[in-house]
């Protein structure tokens, strides 16, 4: 997250305060500055996930905000499976931040409500009940929310809305993905005042649903360099940094860890029991695809 300040008409502390609410999960707010592109990896790398809130100030198209270097970490990052969510507000800032890291065209747009996409929400936590509370058929525009139009990027799915108007949409981005969702997040934060009390739009959908999907549905992808899971098969990419052949093995979640020698050798060892096994020519800083079979539903490896 980026960002400072306390109270309820600060959205960086209403998102700090709504997640870390949430069970399950805890924010590191030590990501201030993009100043640092080495020290953003670092920090990016040890996240399941980068929360970014909106930006009502700093300008993305900056270099002393977002340097060139620090942008290209973040695309690299996605890239390789990341996972960025990312709240909006009135204006284009949020927009021209996620066009000019990953060379979109996405348009800025706004709306009184969104209607649920219920092809596109199917079989994603948007769809489900989060906190006790039905995945809303309509979300509203409380405080400067934002919106967005696909243009003409690739692998956009509209949450709430359509792909000329979504304030919820979720977009793959090489092996990782962008969830954005539109609202600020103004007045929301959870005893976010001086007074001890849940800011006055506490209770809505979009903390109450819409934020704790974002956050389940982000977790699912993190772990998206699997994909294609079937009950006896998955897909599984990984970007190498040099080119070579690349070996695997699939044990029990129960085996002790193979060494890279064991690996190679794809026999049983001590300790492990080799389920399925495979190797295949790597390109360097080029996804590498493994076609993982064989595999029993309901197992864990």
């Amino acid at each position: 997250m980026n960002g400072s300040g306390y109270g309820c008409d600060v959205e960086n502390d209403n998102l700090k305060e709504i997640i870390n609410s949430i069970p399950g999960y805890t924010v590191d707010a030590s990501i201030t500055s993009f100043s640092d592109a080495t020290t953003l990896r670092t920090k990016l790398n040890a996240s399941r996930f980068f929360f970014m809130t909106d930006m009502e100030s700093a300008s993305p198209t900056d270099t002393a905000f977002l340097p060139t270097a620090s942008k290209l970490e973040i695309n690299d990052w996605v890239n390789d499976g990341g996972v960025m969510v990312m709240t909006g507000t009135s204006g284009t800032n949020d927009v021209d931040f996620l066009n000019t890291i990953f060379s979109w065209n996405l348009g800025s747009q706004s709306r009184s409500s969104w209607i649920r996409n219920n092809t596109n929400t199917s079989g994603t936590p948007f769809a489900n009940a989060q906190n006790g509370r039905d995945s809303p058929a309509t979300l509203t525009n409380y405080s400067a929310t934002d919106s967005i139009s696909k243009g003409t990027v690739s692998n956009f799915k509209s949450m709430w809305g359509d792909d000329s108007n979504a304030t919820v949409a979720v977009i793959q981005f090489g092996s990782g993905y962008v969830i954005f969702m539109g609202y600020d997040f103004y007045n929301t934060g959870k005893d976010g005042n001086s007074t001890g009390n849940n800011c006055p739009q506490y209770n809505n959908d979009w903390v109450k649903h819409t934020i704790p999907a974002a956050l389940n549905y982000a977790s699912q992808l993190s772990d998206a360099s699997l994909s294609n899971i079937t009950g006896t098969s998955v897909n599984y990419s990984y970007k190498y940094s040099q080119s070579g052949t690349a070996y695997y093995v699939v044990t029990p979640s129960s085996s002790s860890a193979p060494t890279a020698a064991q690996i190679k050798a794809a026999v049983n060892y001590s300790g492990g029991t080799i389920i399925t096994s495979g190797n295949t020519s790597a390109s360097a800083n080029v996804a590498t695809n493994f076609t993982v079979t064989g595999l029993t539903s309901s197992t864990s490896y």
